[in-house]
């Protein structure tokens, strides 16, 4: 039996981005992330998104530009914030989960991307009461789905359908699992 049917927490794991050049590459799988966001703040039954965006593996191992296109995607989304009112009118705080530091750590355009990343969260604190909490994920460690209580664990971009990798995090008996081959960009809400 499910172990809650209300107030659940989702984890995506978003894979496929770079192999999706038709749905817009890094930029698409933003979008997604935003468009996911408000789509789930209208649902009574989910409370929490969490999208791990870079894993400790991706930030020792990217390069700059990877950095860069991040940046400019934090960036996109601070102005759609400010002028449309992007996830702040469906009522979506996001907020940071593991180490911004070891970002930083990288130098170049990773610190302007953990800048980046701080601000735009600091624009959605105005939500005092988040009808979504959209957590992102950077270094976060491998306990991180048992650390935030998740109830199902979404990993996209598999390269063949069946098969499940979670890339180094760990999962619990009572958190649901499930894999596809769709890209993260592509994945509808």
């Amino acid at each position: 039996e499910p172990y809650r049917l209300h107030d659940l927490t989702v984890l995506i794991l978003a894979d496929g981005n770079r192999r999706s050049a038709s749905s817009g590459g890094y930029s698409g799988g933003a979008r997604r992330v935003v468009s996911i966001a408000e789509h789930l703040a209208g649902r009574p039954d989910v409370a929490t998104l969490v999208a791990c965006i870079l894993s400790p593996d991706n930030i020792a191992r990217r390069g700059d530009g990877f950095f860069f296109e991040l940046y400019r995607e934090f960036i996109r989304l601070g102005v759609e914030i400010e002028t449309r009112g992007a996830l702040v009118d469906a009522g979506v705080r996001m907020e940071v989960w593991g180490d911004l530091e070891s970002l930083r750590e990288r130098g170049g355009h990773a610190v302007l991307l953990a800048d980046a990343i701080e601000a735009v969260a600091g624009l959605t604190t105005r939500v005092v009461d988040p009808e979504l909490r959209l957590v992102l994920g950077v270094g976060y460690g491998r306990d991180t789905a048992l650390d935030l209580d998740v109830d199902i664990v979404l990993r996209t971009g598999m390269e063949e359908p069946g098969v499940l990798r979670l890339s180094g995090l760990r999962t619990g008996s009572r958190i649901a699992n499930y894999a596809t081959a769709t890209l993260w960009p592509d994945v509808d809400p």
